[in-house]
């Protein structure tokens, strides 16, 4: 991704199609880790959350 707010918005895209087809994955704790490209950590989407 060009940037880090752009990464995070594509997981928060993601987490929310992840619990549309898997809505068993809500409430148990799960996060999409969005990294840099040194590995750093950039922020964290909570399944939880978006529920």
């Amino acid at each position: 991704m060009p940037d880090d707010i752009n990464a995070l918005n594509v997981a928060e895209e993601i987490a929310g199609r992840l619990l549309k087809e898997r809505p068993e994955l809500a409430g148990r704790h799960f996060s999409i880790l969005v990294t840099n490209q040194d590995g750093e950590e950039v922020g964290r989407v909570s399944l939880d959350v978006l529920h």
